[in-house]
């Protein structure tokens, strides 16, 4: 019976010594006995974590530190380039358009591929035979553009979009409609109801000098941007100069012509170098159409002719200068273009009055 306590005291003594968890081994004593002792075994837990980074490890995390930055530089480039391409794509819709309208792809020919809707009306669709097929034609074409440009504005795409997409989001849909009108737009060739009595070269020269300082004056200013929305897609500040409240860009563009050079570089670009060289029946009408819609929903067009009446009056006596000019050679006289000349002239004059000098109304745009 003491032997056996004795031998369990041992055995206790034994286990108490051997590490937790460490894996047991057999081996005989010199008494031939079998006893189990504690073998080396891994190390615990605790000190696996508590072992010094070897150099694999430290070489593995700043590739992975490096690859992350990488991707994220990759991705901002993308995102900015997209951007980019986005306000160049919206700025030659913008200035396509003041070609557009003065048929300058039709005039200076070279220029007609590179020009959306191949810079003037009807290089690729016919002319209609008459009114009725010139509106039939051209007015679902105009509501593709005007509905989405007056339903579509700024603070309902910023709900769609995000605050930061909202403003560049409303002058892309804006773009492309415009742009979808100029390549679908149907001419009214005849009658002719007046020729510019300028040289050609003269005239064409005028054209493209004033567009190229148009587009120069246009993307120098800052504000260009922020009204654009490009300033906020690409995160800039905000702090920089802003277009004043409910502007279009194509008012602006006149704006920014006149911040730049005066005055006279106003009245050269607005009324004179987007005058085609033949005003036919067809530009008459959707030239008093486009300008009644800019007075009626363009609240910074009607602030901007308050500010500028007089040199906004003198484009106006120039292009009348030009008709009277004509008349001197047209047959007839041109005496029924003049009077609808006067009519349109009078016309606009009261859409401009009618809202007290530029004042807000429920429908004004951007």
């Amino acid at each position: 019976m003491y032997e056996s306590r004795a031998w369990l005291r041992t055995l206790s003594s034994r286990f108490a010594n051997t590490r937790v968890g460490a894996p047991m081994a057999r081996k005989h004593n010199e008494s031939g006995e079998v006893e189990e002792v504690a073998s080396a075994g891994p190390p615990p837990v605790d000190a696996i974590a508590t072992q010094p980074v070897g150099p694999a490890t430290r070489e593995s995390e700043p590739a992975a530190t490096l690859l992350s930055s990488s991707v994220g530089r990759l991705a901002t480039l993308g995102h900015n380039l997209l951007v980019g391409l986005v306000t160049c794509y919206i700025v030659w819709v913008l200035m396509g358009t003041c070609a557009w309208v003065s048929h300058l792809g039709a005039r200076v020919a070279v220029l007609g591929p590179f020009l959306p809707g191949y810079g003037a009306p009807g290089t690729k669709i016919p002319s209609a035979s008459g009114v009725p097929g010139f509106l039939a034609a051209n007015v679902p074409m105009a509501a593709v553009f005007v509905i989405p440009h007056s339903v579509l504005l700024p603070h309902r795409m910023r709900a769609w979009v995000g605050a930061r997409y909202g403003r560049l989001a409303y002058s892309l849909h804006s773009a492309l409609s415009l742009h979808f009108l100029l390549s679908n737009f149907t001419p009214l060739a005849a009658p002719v109801v007046m020729e510019l009595p300028l040289p050609r070269l003269w005239h064409n020269t005028l054209s493209v000098s004033c567009l190229a300082y148009a587009l120069v004056a246009f993307a120098a200013h800052d504000a260009t941007w922020q009204l654009l929305g490009t300033r906020d897609a690409l995160g800039g500040s905000r702090a920089g100069r802003r277009a004043p409240p409910k502007m279009d860009a194509i008012t602006w563009m006149g704006m920014t012509v006149w911040e730049q050079g005066g005055g006279l570089a106003f009245v050269l670009f607005t009324g004179l170098s987007i005058l085609p060289a033949e005003l036919t029946l067809g530009d008459a009408m959707t030239r008093a159409c486009a300008a009644v819609y800019l007075r009626l929903r363009s609240k910074g067009f009607r602030d901007w002719v308050a500010r500028i009446e007089s040199a906004h009056l003198m484009t106006w006596g120039l292009r009348a200068l030009l008709m009277v000019g004509w008349m001197q050679t047209a047959k007839g006289g041109g005496w029924h273009s003049f009077a609808g000349g006067c009519a349109l002239a009078l016309l606009l004059r009261v859409v401009e009055g009618s809202s007290g000098g530029g004042g807000k109304r429920p429908g004004d745009t951007a």
